[in-house]
């Protein structure tokens, strides 16, 4: 039976190319911005979630209090770190990042757009990233060592093992590369080209740079224990540090609260002082997501109104269906087929669409979305979802309508849509008129 409700549906869709063009070219456009918004928001939700201990991975932040206001900063001083996991045995381990504006070398070339910073050798503990070269545990110890992305090895050396290759810092300072490592993900909200060791940093700066509970110049991160809360240990470094800084406070006025911030939290939710980088924000997930609902509505609104509009041109077939025996409930069904396969076939329109405009999407918002439909497992879900919903929501209408009709009224020509149907088609063009203009 429902071999033959699509045989039915496929013969009236070939009959009817010009109105099944429109069906399909509708459905195509509203499910492919679906999918490209789709594809956005799972983008953004998924930052920093490609480490495999996301959930145990917080950031040191602190709320500086002023006179007159409160300033919530991403910086931490450098010693802080080291001092806090000294005290407090649930801080498994902890790096520091310290950005460099210096400038790398090889022979007499300087690379200027090389992104650096400085970290511990704590890195490949706490962060997901590969090695491909070099062992991760010993590539950040030594003073003046450097570990380079995959992409940035590439560019430097070409296809010539980098591991051991020399470098040079500020045209002065003799740097070995110890490892190569994958890229940073493009969804992390920290990106660099070269890491040097933390110990380089020091050496340079004569260790003068941790001395300072008020040198605010370090991100800095702790990974915790599986499901422990951050709100016990928050309490216990704001009591921690105010007494370190008490003699601080007393001359200057400042003073200072921590905060332990989840890794996976930070992108769409801080828009503190000194970030890494600029942030996103968790409302602009709720208004494209709120915008693919509106465009998809639009669509099966469109469908709705097309299919009733034609609804008088087929009433002789059901008249004549009905007389030899068909069911309404059959004739439902046979109609809800017939918007299925429209949602289906605008479906593959609609990864077409998507696989063109794909890449001018990426470069226009600045992101690397990829589409596979077969491995993203959320992807072919939200597709599967789109295309029942849209066969329901654009299908169900029609068909109760259309089977509604009586068989000697249908045979004769006789059926006029009542003002019923009338009115919700006017509304239902209102109403997309209206979508149109709030988006």
């Amino acid at each position: 039976m429902i071999k033959n409700y699509l045989r039915t549906a496929w013969r009236n869709l070939v009959k009817n190319k010009f109105y099944s063009v429109l069906n399909i070219a509708g459905l195509g456009i509203g499910i492919a911005s679906c999918i490209l918004i789709f594809l956005y928001v799972q983008f953004e939700l998924s930052y920093d979630k490609y480490n495999t201990k996301a959930g145990q991975i917080y950031r040191l932040t602190e709320i500086l209090h002023l006179p007159k206001e409160d300033r919530p900063q991403a910086v931490t001083s450098p010693i802080m770190a080291p001092t806090l996991q000294s005290h407090f045995p649930e801080i498994k381990t902890s790096v520091r990042f310290i950005g460099s504006s210096r400038v790398l070398a090889i022979n007499d070339k300087k690379l200027y757009d090389t992104k650096i910073v400085y970290a511990d050798s704590t890195l490949f503990d706490i962060f997901t990233f590969p090695m491909i070269q070099g062992q991760p545990r010993q590539a950040l110890v030594n003073p003046y060592s450097i570990v380079l992305t995959k992409d940035a090895a590439k560019k430097y050396f070409g296809n010539e093992p980098a591991l051991g290759k020399i470098m040079r810092l500020s045209d002065t300072i003799n740097l070995t590369v110890t490892g190569v490592m994958e890229n940073v993900p493009a969804n992390s909200h920290f990106t660099f080209d070269c890491v040097l060791s933390r110990s380089t940093l020091d050496e340079l700066s004569n260790h003068q740079v941790d001395s300072n509970w008020f040198n605010n110049s370090s991100y800095t991160f702790f990974l915790l224990p599986e499901k422990y809360p951050p709100q016990e240990l928050e309490s216990k470094i704001d009591a921690f540090a105010h007494k370190q800084m008490e003699q601080e406070k007393n001359e200057s006025g400042l003073w200072y609260d921590f905060k332990l911030q989840p890794i996976a939290s930070i992108h769409l939710h801080s828009n503190m002082n000194a970030e890494i980088n600029p942030n996103s924000d968790i409302s602009y997930v709720y208004i494209f997501s709120a915008a693919a609902m509106l465009i998809l509505i639009i669509a099966c609104c469109n469908f709705i109104n097309l299919a009733t509009a034609r609804s008088l041109n087929r009433s002789k077939e059901i008249g004549l269906r009905k007389v030899i025996g068909a069911r309404r409930v059959q004739l439902g069904f046979q109609f809800l087929g017939e918007s299925f396969l429209f949602a289906l076939i605008g479906g593959v329109l609609a990864f077409t669409i998507v696989e063109l405009v794909l890449p001018s999407f990426n470069t226009f918002t600045g992101k690397a979305l990829p589409l596979n439909l077969f491995t993203n497992e959320n992807l072919m879900l939200i597709f599967i979802a789109i295309i029942v919903c849209v066969g329901l929501i654009a299908g169900i209408y029609p068909a109760m309508l259309m089977s509604s009709f009586a068989p000697i009224a249908a045979l004769r020509g006789a059926i006029r849509h009542g003002w019923q149907d009338i009115l919700l088609r006017k509304g239902l063009v209102v109403f997309q008129f209206t979508i149109a203009i709030v988006l």
